[in-house]
């Protein structure tokens, strides 16, 4: 997602919404964006995490519980120093 996202940005046909936009230009909030790039985050890190634990590598699961920590922390709108 770009820095600067603006919901419907690029409509040219002075639409005020998604219902009334005939442009075809992305509408989505951009919550919706980040709520998606948490929830990627998250499965990747409890991915790892499942993936160290299923291969028996009780050494290298500290990390895996980190990273899954902070990725569910961020999902929660806080962070693991908090």
């Amino acid at each position: 997602m770009k820095e600067k996202y603006i919901p419907g940005e690029g409509c040219k046909c002075s639409a005020r919404c998604s219902c009334e936009c005939g442009c075809d230009v992305d509408w989505t909030p951009r919550e919706v964006y980040e709520l998606r790039e948490q929830r990627d985050r998250l499965a990747e890190a409890l991915r790892e995490l499942c993936e160290t634990l299923l291969n028996d590598k009780p050494r290298d699961i500290t990390e895996s519980l980190y990273k899954a920590g902070d990725a569910l922390a961020a999902w929660k709108g806080g962070s693991r120093d908090n």
